[in-house]
Formats: structure tokens, C-alpha cells, sequence
């Protein structure tokens, strides 16, 4: 059973996640590599284990890693396992936080992109956790 605090950190991932950009949008504005969709769980999936560079508002540097892929833990039965409806996990170095908010992320053969991070619990062992939410609804035919 999920706590309440669980469901507001969901639903306030998921809101926020409403206010990424597409990736026409995206790729448009030059944050994406053409053909690369970073708004996707196969994206994501083919780049566990790696290392992005990301910069907050303040303009500083920090190496992220990508550690998991999975299903929103509030995910409906529909909703599992579907290249839009997924999160993803990073973890960085706990002395160097980024706020929560739209963090530019880099990386090789991964292009340029936005991404809206929330930090996830408390930093520990020096690592902080972040979180990225993704729940795009299909268009309606």
C-alpha cells in the first residue's frame, strides 16, 4: 500500500512531467538529436550505467548516473511496461545537489535535452537520488 507522501510525490512527478517538451518541440529548439527520443523508456533503458552531465540554473556541472528504468510505483495495470509510462533514476554526488526543477542533460551519442529532476529521500553514503517521471498519454485517434 503506498503512504500518502508516496502519492504526492507521484503526482507531483507526473504534473511535472506534463511540462517537458516534446521531442519535435525538443529537437526544434536544438536540445535533441535528430532521431533519438529522450522521452522514452528505450532510450533510457539502452543507457543504464551511464553518465550524463547535468546543469541546473546555476550553470555548474554535475555527473549524473542513470541506475534504474522501471514502472511508476502508482502505475495502473494499463499503464505497465510502456515505452511512455515509466521513471528513471540517477544517481550524484550528495555534496553537489541539484534543485528540483528542468536540468539540461548531455551526453555522448545522447544528444542534449531537458529533463525535469526531483530529488528522491535523503542523500546517503554521499549519494543523492533524482527522479524523472514520464507519463505521456497517446493521442486520442
Amino acid at each position: 500500500m503506498s503512504s500518502r507522501r508516496d502519492v504526492i510525490r507521484m503526482a507531483t512527478l507526473a504534473s511535472a512531467s506534463t511540462l517537458l517538451p516534446g521531442s519535435k518541440a525538443a529537437a526544434a529548439a536544438g536540445l535533441a538529436d535528430p532521431g533519438r527520443d529522450p522521452l522514452t523508456r528505450e532510450f533510457y533503458g539502452e543507457r543504464l550505467g551511464f553518465r550524463f552531465e547535468a546543469r541546473g540554473e546555476d550553470e555548474v556541472v554535475r555527473r549524473l548516473t542513470l541506475v534504474e528504468v522501471t514502472d511508476p510505483a502508482l502505475a495502473g495495470a494499463s499503464r505497465r511496461g510502456l515505452s511512455d509510462c515509466f521513471r528513471a533514476v540517477f544517481e550524484g554526488d550528495a555534496a553537489k545537489p541539484l534543485p528540483q526543477g528542468t536540468i539540461t542533460m548531455t551526453g555522448r551519442g545522447a544528444g542534449r535535452f531537458a529533463l525535469f529532476l526531483v530529488p528522491a529521500g535523503s542523500p546517503r553514503d554521499g549519494v543523492i537520488r533524482y527522479e524523472a517521471a514520464f507519463n505521456r498519454v497517446p493521442p486520442r485517434a
